[in-house]
């Protein structure tokens, strides 16, 4: 088999035996790919996490390039020998192209490989680096056929920040053999959130409109996953407003924890004020959970999703969510397999 290989940019990466809570979309879309296109050997280099040796994670090779985020300095010299450490590995091996995850460094790094090697760079645009506070946008000026949006939603944001739109939009998908076998019986949480407990998830909202189903559902029990500066601030609000037999925290738990517990819970509430593509409600919809969201990614008129941009629309959503007696069933609009399939076409011809 003529078999090429196809190097991966990002800034973080699980370490060999550590971080699976960190970006479950690329370890999911990697492990993926892997496994469907076994004439493309996958070689991921990492930008600052983890720091280390070179290991193997699910059969595909993981390079630490060891960096620094301390200031501008420390990542120019990432980038410079990074440089030098990919570009041997170009020239020794048969390299269809370069991916990059995010428009920051790596997009930097990419556009430098792409430019000195003639290969085929994309970058996968995946969360915030749409936002006009991204500088890598303002100075790299980026080429949108090189750009990979993760849903329209995005793309649309995208375009009202810079007046561009990636031409080609690959939307989020899970993979199945990620998920435990689907709970169709009781469920004892009713409503869950996880992520970060920072500024941009607005747990306040969440909590806010907890607060007010508690009104007319006393026992609601409510489970948050996830640490951050703002945990003491909430847990306060908990303590003021005796809400402490109703919400619960877990801390940060492993991504394989977090869908066993997307397993047992009957609706996923999403807060946040922003998101790329939103990963945890792709999650939460094949986890069986109707989901509740303040950010209208999911398009699929069949999905159970409901975008709600106040907290009297959550609260009325959840009423009527915690009544629903409706057999709890998997949904995914996307198959993985033509994920990992976009990606292919953009680098290999069809005939390699």
């Amino acid at each position: 088999m003529n078999k090429k290989s196809l190097i991966i940019l990002v800034p973080a990466f699980p370490g060999k035996e550590s971080g699976s809570f960190m970006v479950p979309f690329i370890q999911q879309f990697l492990e993926a790919f892997s496994n469907n296109h076994k004439n493309v050997e996958l070689i991921i280099y990492s930008l600052f996490i983890p720091n280390g040796v070179p290991y193997v994670w699910k059969n595909i090779k993981v390079i630490p390039l060891n960096g620094r985020q301390s200031n501008f300095f420390s990542k120019l010299f990432l980038v410079i020998k990074s440089t030098l450490i990919i570009g041997r590995e170009i020239r020794k091996a048969k390299v269809g192209g370069i991916l990059s995850f995010w428009y920051n460094e790596t997009a930097l790094l990419g556009n430098i490989l792409s430019f000195i090697y003639s290969k085929k760079h994309f970058t996968w645009l995946l969360g915030q680096d749409v936002k006009r506070t991204n500088p890598y946008m303002k100075y790299l000026r980026p080429n949108p056929n090189k750009l990979i949006a993760i849903s329209d939603f995005q793309n649309d944001y995208f375009f009202k920040e810079f007046g561009i739109s990636a031409k080609t939009v690959n939307p989020i998908a899970v993979n199945p053999i990620f998920f435990p076998d689907l709970n169709t019986s009781l469920r004892k949480i009713d409503i869950l959130g996880t992520g970060s407990l920072i500024p941009l998830k607005n747990y306040q909202l969440f909590l806010d409109a907890v607060l007010e189903l508690r009104k007319t559902a006393a026992n609601v029990k409510v489970v948050l996953i996830g640490n951050g500066p703002m945990e003491s601030q909430f847990k306060a609000f908990i303590n003021q407003n005796n809400l402490e037999n109703n919400v619960s925290f877990t801390g940060l738990l492993s991504h394989k924890q977090t869908l066993n517990y997307m397993n047992n819970a009957k609706v996923f509430l999403h807060t946040s004020n922003f998101e790329g593509g939103g990963t945890v409600l792709h999650e939460a919809l094949y986890s069986g959970c109707l989901v509740i969201s303040t950010i209208p990614i999911i398009k699929d008129i069949n999905a159970p999703f409901f975008h709600c941009e106040t907290q009297e629309e959550i609260v009325f959503q959840l009423k009527l969510a915690l009544k629903n007696n409706e057999k709890f069933s998997r949904f995914s609009s996307v198959d993985i397999k033509q994920t990992n399939r976009v990606v292919y076409n953009l680098f290999f011809d069809n005939t390699f």
